[in-house]
């Protein structure tokens, strides 16, 4: 070609004995150096072999041979000659015997004579610089067509050299390795001179480098964070958490009574009804527990709602308690509401009265919430007359509740009904829970109560005889003695056993104590209140005089002076004198030592002094 610099004499190649021929070195197109002799062509006419390039000297064709290359692989197998060994062939031409230049056309396959054995003619069809032409011997050998391809088809696009084979070419060009280098050898050479340190220089800074830093940090602030996750994928932002399920959001009306550090206990009232349904248990109940009651909506001061299940209301209700441990009861619909919140929460203990975990056929209940919506809820007062009492009892004052029930709040209870179905789920239920149903009940007869009692692991059942459905208004007294009794052993001493702390240790401490409870403390503060308060402080034995000596003197003997000031105080409460308590100190210092006893008195010194300064 015009313009290129005289290609560089090469040493003659050994000559290397004959070997079979077979797929050797990195691509199958490799040209290996021929050394001079007849195989050498130099005639465009000549056979052409695998490898060969167009464009590597002026008039060179797609089909012809290029100066200084042998025939290849194919052509050597059959009889071209054995295989010359030495150094790599490098040919003339621009791209050295690379793949050549950028391309400029697409490789054709022109007839069915190139695709199957045949003669093949030179010609412009398909001549590119850089295409790559196949093995072949003249005129009349044959060949086949590049790459398997059918006839008529459109080959691959003979592509330039890739970018790090251009780079390399061109240090050669350069003197970075001379012809025939091993690669190994340019290998160390470079590494070389990396440890010499020969690195290409970083651009010095200019003005203004420091600026545009500050601003492309500032614009990455400002973007929006991507979201965490799968690639691809979009985190949902709005997906609620598995303890908060999706639903209506319903607001509850409640009311809270009884002693501020009583266990919880959760009521929830029938379909129709407010919560003045728990009236005739509720002062037996708050003697020893804080009772929650509230309305369903639309009834009582709840404000009405619609399209909720029961498991939006046992959330709502959970909601009102929080995360405090409790326990949990309802009759009707609020036993439902508190059997789903059984099977989500924590509950200690469970009362179920008068409910089921199916109420029947979903028809009835939508036919039901059809009636009130055309008529009102006044229009079911004769039928629920005769299914909430038995004939001759007078329970106008539930009736009356009616009036105040809106009607599409009632409407929406009742379609909650007839969805509501917990029998498969009553096996999760692990609180004690009692089951009371009324041997007249026509709502939940006593096979409803029998599934309750038979699904729930441990339930006992309670059946009140001549009640109906409200068997806790109808009925008061024993349904009344059946909560009472079971609550009362789940409790086993914890009511009487914080009656005594508060006597003992004050309401003001308890309080605390009780305030600063969390669900990873609440268990131990259940445990000393039944156990220490309850079994052995008010046990007959001892009055509560000499059980402070003891603990006094126990305190000072582990050296517990934080409990000792609190039983100091408690000592004061129970009867002891300030005398007294020196006395108790003073035989602590021959039993348990003295500088055991010094630290008690510098306590009892303490608290007494702010005994008279704030109060006992």
């Amino acid at each position: 070609m015009a313009g290129r610099a005289p290609a560089r004499p090469r040493p003659a190649a050994r000559t290397a004995p004959a070997r079979p021929a077979g797929r050797r070195g990195r691509h199958p197109g490799r040209l290996r150096r021929a050394g001079p002799g007849p195989r050498r062509r130099a005639a465009a006419g000549r056979g052409v072999r695998r490898g060969d390039r167009a464009g590597g000297a002026p008039g060179a064709l797609a089909r012809g041979a290029l100066p200084g290359h042998r025939a290849g692989r194919r052509a050597r197998r059959y009889g071209q000659g054995a295989r010359q060994a030495g150094h790599r062939h490098r040919p003339a031409g621009p791209d050295r015997g690379r793949r050549g230049g950028r391309v400029v056309g697409r490789r054709l396959v022109g007839h069915a004579a190139e695709a199957q054995p045949g003669a093949v003619r030179a010609g412009a069809l398909g001549r590119a610089p850089g295409a790559r032409v196949h093995a072949g011997a003249g005129p009349d050998r044959r060949a086949r067509a590049g790459r398997r391809r059918l006839a008529g088809g459109v080959a691959a696009p003979a592509r330039g050299a890739a970018p790090h084979r251009r780079r390399g070419r061109d240090r050669r060009r350069a003197g970075g390795r001379p012809a025939g280098l091993p690669r190994a050898d340019a290998r160390q050479r470079r590494a070389d001179r990396r440890r010499a340190g020969r690195r290409t220089p970083r651009r010095p800074p200019r003005p203004g480098d420091a600026q545009a830093g500050a601003l492309r940090r500032r614009d990455r602030a400002r973007r929006p964070a991507r979201p965490r996750g799968l690639p691809g994928r979009r985190l949902r932002a709005d997906r609620p958490h598995s303890r908060h399920l999706p639903g209506a959001t319903v607001k509850l009306h409640h009311r809270v009574d009884g002693p501020s550090g009583a266990p919880l206990l959760v009521l929830g009232p029938s379909l129709g009804t407010t919560m003045e349904i728990w009236r005739p248990q509720l002062p037996a109940l708050t003697d020893s527990w804080r009772v929650l009651r509230y309305d369903l909506p639309g009834h009582g001061g709840s404000p009405p709602a619609k399209d909720f299940t029961v498991g939006d209301l046992a959330q709502a209700v959970l909601d009102l308690v929080e995360d405090e441990r409790f326990a949990a009861g309802g009759i009707s619909l609020g036993g439902a509401i508190a059997a789903t919140i059984a099977t989500r929460a924590p509950v200690r203990e469970l009362v179920l009265c008068c409910s089921s975990a199916r109420f029947g056929e979903p028809g009835p209940w939508h036919g039901r919430a059809a009636l009130v919506r055309g008529k009102g809820v006044a229009a079911l007062v004769p039928t629920l007359r005769t299914r909430w009492f038995t004939p001759g009892f007078d329970g106008q004052w539930v009736l009356d509740q009616l009036t105040e029930v809106d009607a599409r709040s009632y409407a929406a209870c009742c379609e909650a009904l007839a969805a509501f179905d917990l029998t498969g789920r009553l096996g999760e239920i692990t609180a004690r829970t009692l089951v009371i149903a009324g041997a007249e009940d026509p709502a939940t007869p006593l096979d409803h109560a029998l599934t309750l009692a038979g699904g729930i692991p441990g339930a006992s059942l309670t059946v009140v005889p001549h009640a109906s459905h409200l068997a806790n208004v109808e009925r008061p007294e024993p349904v009344t003695q059946a909560i009472a009794a079971h609550l009362a052993d789940s409790g086993g001493g914890l009511e009487a056993g914080m009656r005594t702390r508060r006597e003992v240790l004050g309401d003001a401490h308890v309080d605390r104590a009780v305030a600063a409870t969390t669900d990873f403390t609440r268990d131990f503060q259940e445990l000393i209140t039944r156990y220490a308060w309850d079994e052995i402080w008010n046990r007959p034995g001892l009055d509560r005089r000499t059980r402070s000596c003891v603990t006094l003197t126990a305190l000072v003997a582990r050296g517990q002076l934080e409990e000792l000031a609190m039983h100091v105080r408690a000592a004061l409460r129970n009867g002891l004198t300030r005398d007294e308590i020196k006395e108790v100190l003073l035989q602590t210092a021959v039993y348990c030592g003295v500088p055991a006893a010094n630290a008690a008195f510098a306590v009892a010194r303490r608290t007494l002094a702010d005994i008279d300064a704030n109060g006992l």
